[in-house]
């Protein structure tokens, strides 16, 4: 195997704390914009019941899941960008599995279809040297520019 792929230091400066960085970030955005989004987007926010504790954790996840694609090679405002759409992915997933009344107790379809699918896209949007957003020569090769 290539040192580059499993070894924890890479040719960048400060790649293993980036993503790191990249990585909680992203899950922590998720987490609160799922925790406070979904309920309203499936309306049942409850007075009683401020918090679902499922959607902050599904959200987190989804944040996870998005970032998982260019943790490595994106910048930290974009990685909370990504965690933010990755929620609303999220939230948007799920409500087309309860409007279609797909049976699905663990929310793994929203998380895993709807946040890969975000992170797929968001690849090639922030990658740092090929994604759209890039100053780079290569900029938005990720698409075939």
């Amino acid at each position: 195997m290539d040192a580059k792929t499993t070894g924890l230091f890479a040719p960048r400066a400060n790649a293993p704390a980036k993503v790191i960085l990249n990585t909680l970030l992203s899950g922590a955005v998720g987490g609160i914009v799922g925790a406070f989004v979904k309920p309203f987007v499936l309306q049942t926010y409850s007075h009683v019941n401020k918090f679902d504790i499922g959607s902050l954790c599904n959200g987190i996840l989804v944040g996870l899941v998005a970032i998982t694609g260019v943790a490595g090679s994106c910048e930290p405002w974009a990685a909370f960008i990504i965690g933010i759409v990755g929620a609303l992915f999220y939230c948007l997933g799920a409500w087309i599995c309860d409007r279609f009344r797909i049976d699905d107790p663990v929310e793994a379809t929203p998380i895993h279809l709807f946040g890969g699918a975000w992170g797929v896209i968001a690849t090639g949007i922030f990658d740092n040297q090929k994604g759209l957003v890039s100053s780079f020569e290569h900029k938005g090769s990720f698409f075939g520019y």
